[in-house]
């Protein structure tokens, strides 16, 4: 039964980096990221777009509290994984930082593309395609005959 199951989450968890790992040059996320012009379609795979469709739902559910275009201004305070360099920046800086931010300047086309409406607009959807991942791995678990398990991926259960 787990004849090469191992393999198997291996080759899902690799798909799934390859389309949303922002620490990947090339994957999905990262040469959408990358992408400086506006009002172009940029075709996703199916994984992405699951994840878009959720983070669009998500973005609309708190109002806007969740955001996935949030990490410069993240990073501009020193709490994300550009520095370590905890600091207080200037109205100025944050002002010129907000102007890159806001998800709902993404457009999500059910047909399998994204399209920027701001070319500084960038994703960091870090906070739900880990949760994302577990539940692929758990699907692929369940469909090789096993009922009893737990998936962890970066601390998440």
């Amino acid at each position: 039964r787990a004849h090469g199951l191992a393999e198997k989450i291996d080759d899902r968890l690799e798909q799934i980096n390859a389309s949303m790992s922002v620490y990947r040059v090339e994957s999905e996320i990262s040469r959408f990221n990358a992408l400086a012009r506006s009002g172009e379609p940029f075709p996703i795979s199916r994984d992405f777009l699951q994840v878009m469709v959720v983070a669009q739902d998500l973005h609309r559910l708190t109002g806007g509290a969740w955001d996935g275009t949030v990490a410069p201004l993240v990073d501009l305070w020193g709490f994300g994984s550009k520095t370590n360099e905890k600091r207080i920046p200037t109205v100025a800086e944050i002002q010129q930082c907000r102007a890159a931010l806001g998800f709902d300047q993404i457009l999500v086309s059910e047909n399998g593309y994204l399209v920027k409406q701001n070319p500084a607009v960038t994703l960091d959807l870090g906070s739900i395609a880990k949760g994302y991942g577990v539940d692929q791995i758990a699907e692929l678990i369940r469909a090789n005959g096993f009922s009893d398990f737990l998936v962890e991926i970066g601390g998440e259960v």
